[in-house]
């Protein structure tokens, strides 16, 4: 594959890791991303950065939500990925 000038793509790429192969977009669906991904919630990233900061999972404003009531996370979950996902 030849480089990719992108910043839509550098940016997914950075964000959420290797999504697809270039070489299996057209011209019109590497265009399109642009206006599909321009616009990123912030507030997401600033709770990853805070979570990432405390080592641990956390609500928005920082407090232990999630762990404290684990057994409400049994439920059936189903990852659906391609042959060469990364992420």
């Amino acid at each position: 594959e030849g480089y990719c000038n992108s910043p839509t793509c550098h940016r997914m790429t950075f964000m959420f890791g290797p999504l697809y192969e270039h070489s299996q977009l057209n011209e019109a669906t590497h265009t399109a991303m642009i206006e599909m991904f321009t616009i990123a919630n912030m507030k997401t990233y600033e709770q990853l950065t805070r979570m990432i900061r405390k080592h641990k999972i956390t609500n928005y404003e920082g407090e232990d939500v999630y762990m404290p009531h684990i057994e409400r996370l049994r439920i059936p979950i189903t990852f659906i990925h391609g042959e060469f996902n990364k992420l």
